[in-house]
């Protein structure tokens, strides 16, 4: 080798990041570059003084031993392994190893891959946890590629369904669903592989799906989509809501009981009470008198009690029903004002609208009787939390292509703490201010669900000290119907809502992920 190669490779051997070495079959240092020190803190000198099997983990000494043996009794020209050695300073540093031996003496290189092992060693416990996660949650959880084949099933699911993982891996998503879903064409398909359509990917839904004895049952579904090298797939998480069904049931049967049993006969108590208080019966004494309008009173309040948690529940099963058609905003609100004049003015409360009122209607799709019952409830609390001598104030103005109609009070405003909870169902501010004017906490919920039922907004703003005010928006009709009678009766319409169940399996997943037809 000529001298000027030969310095070639002594500049390559000490500029190296890696480390290089040489060491004699008695497993001592030969021949170190200065990478060594680099990464190991020892001096050379320092780690030619003793065997290099002394600087080796505890735990790899045999596995390095074997190595050596086997490069050394074998005609095996390569061989590359990991190992920890020790730092100067007490750490092991992790090295990758690649070691060959030639007339007796071994030759071998290696690399700090000690923040590689340790980013390794951490994704493999995230794994681990993920997999303990997946194995233990509640939930059934499913993965499938877009033709609705299972690719993995956690243990759960098989718990639910009654399958074991290798009788569904592998299957069609339709196992899981019942007759006559299960029977469809593979080559179902929907919108969503057609024009990208997205009618399941990311929202939950109630479905029916089917144990492996066929016994149905109601579950939720929630379906998410991912891509893992350029596959596109799905999970699936399916709860079964058995039980929630069974408790449905029960309090379906109580609200029921409620309804018939108990509205029923106090109705009739309120309405002789009320008859009683009005002098059918005769004069009362003043004592008698005061004790008939407390049960009056106390009656009353328990029928629109019993009345809005008919309502809530109607509106927890979409069973309520809203006769909609067009109406004109201010005659409904000046209904609104004359059934709550006996009311507002027990509290020495004047009611007003105010503003320039608009020559033309103000024609609106709206329930009638539920509109009323919208305003009665915020007039009501307008009153009770104003001032005595102050005005409630109704308005009516045109934002964009809705209507809003706001009703104000000056009372004490609303605090921040309570207005995240306003529209919540048995909010009330805990106060003994706010307790001594009475209501049930239902009154703003009610609102608000059949506001959004009649497709519209409601919201409030308030500022502590100077009053409140709570408005709703409702889309307003185009000119061009109201003015024409024949287009506004077509227009009105009869909105029933009722609870169904949601789309079944094959209506989830086959509809969604089910491969093209092609022509």
């Amino acid at each position: 080798m000529h001298r000027a190669e030969l310095e070639t490779y002594q500049q390559f051997f000490n500029l190296t990041l890696d480390l290089l070495c040489t060491a004699n079959s008695n497993l001592f240092f030969e021949q170190l570059n200065p990478a060594w020190e680099t990464v190991l803190g020892w001096t050379r000198d320092e780690l030619r003084s003793r065997p290099f099997i002394t600087f080796i983990h505890p735990e790899d000494l045999e596995k390095t031993n074997q190595v050596a043996s086997q490069l050394l009794d074998t005609s095996c020209k390569l061989v590359d392994f990991e190992n920890r050695y020790l730092h100067k300073d007490g750490r092991w540093i992790h090295l990758s190893w690649v070691a060959t031996v030639r007339n007796g003496v071994f030759f071998a290189s290696a690399r700090d891959i000690t923040q590689s092992v340790a980013t390794r060693t951490a994704l493999a416990s995230s794994a681990a946890r993920l997999r303990t996660i997946i194995e233990t949650a509640v939930d059934a959880i499913i993965t499938f590629d877009k033709l609705g084949c299972i690719e993995s099933v956690n243990h759960s699911a098989s718990r639910i369904f009654g399958y074991q993982a290798s009788e569904l891996i592998g299957q069609n998503m339709k196992i899981l669903m019942p007759s006559p879903y299960r029977k469809k064409d593979d080559g179902y398909h929907t919108k969503y592989h057609t024009i990208g359509e997205r009618r399941v990917v990311g929202i939950g839904r109630e479905v029916s799906a089917m144990h492996k004895d066929g016994t149905s049952f109601p579950a939720d579904l929630s379906v998410s989509e991912y891509v893992i090298d350029g596959k596109k797939m799905y999970t699936g998480i399916i709860r079964d809501i058995s039980g929630r069904k069974r408790l449905e049931k029960l309090k379906n049967e109580f609200i029921s009981t409620v309804s018939h049993e108990l509205r029923t006969p106090l109705t009739s108590i309120r309405g002789s009470l009320g008859l009683i208080a009005h002098g059918v019966t005769g004069i009362l004494s003043a004592r008698t008198q005061e004790y008939v309008d407390i049960a009056l009173s106390n009656s009353e309040r328990l029928v629109r009690l019993i009345n809005n948690i008919l309502d809530v529940e109607k509106m927890n099963s979409e069973t309520i029903e809203l006769q909609v058609q067009s109406l004109d905003l201010i005659s409904v609100i000046k209904k609104a004002m004359v059934v709550n004049e006996a009311f507002v003015t027990a509290y020495h409360v004047k009611l007003s609208l105010i503003g320039d009122l608009p020559e033309k209607e103000m024609m609106v799709m709206a329930d009638e009787d539920r509109l009323i019952q919208v305003l009665t409830n915020l007039i009501s609390n307008a009153a009770k939390f104003s001032e005595e001598r102050k005005l409630v104030e109704l308005s009516v103005e045109r934002i964009g292509d809705h209507i809003r109609v706001s009703v104000r009070d000056y009372g004490p405003g609303i605090p921040e703490t309570f207005r995240r909870r306003i529209f919540q169902r048995f909010a009330q501010e805990d106060s003994s201010d706010t307790r001594k004017r009475g209501g049930t906490g239902l009154g703003l919920s009610i609102s608000k669900a059949l506001i959004e039922k009649m497709q519209g907004n409601i919201g409030f703003q308030s500022t502590v000290g100077s009053g409140s005010t709570f408005f709703f928006d409702l889309p307003q009709l185009p000119q061009s119907t109201t003015q024409d009678p024949v287009r506004a009766q077509r227009a009105s319409r009869v909105l029933v809502k009722s609870r169904t169940r949601g789309s079944q399996f094959h209506d989830v997943i086959m509809t969604s992920f089910s491969r093209r037809k092609h022509s």
